[in-house]
């Protein structure tokens, strides 16, 4: 993604390949769920750099329960040209 974090913020992801979901931004965590490909994954809140436990970075979303619901962030697994129609800019 050639977009800096924090512009992604209020967007939201699509995904392009299966996308886990974690309920921790931990790489040991289990997940709970799959979103698809084409999928919508959800708005994103604000994301998790890495760090002792986090490899990657992750993504942080809120469910309609209040909830927070991670994804992890890798090359590829997000669809651009959305994101671009939500007006994301490089």
């Amino acid at each position: 993604m050639s977009y800096s974090a924090a512009d992604v913020i209020g967007k939201t992801l699509r995904a392009t390949t299966n996308i886990k979901l974690y309920r921790l931004a931990n790489d040991n965590a289990p997940s709970f769920a799959t979103i698809k490909a084409g999928g919508i994954v959800g708005i994103v809140d604000s994301y998790l750099m890495p760090k002792a436990g986090r490899t990657n970075m992750y993504w942080s979303f809120i469910d309609n329960a209040g909830k927070p619901y991670y994804a992890i962030q890798k090359q590829g697994m997000y669809d651009e040209p959305f994101l671009k129609q939500q007006g994301l800019v490089k």
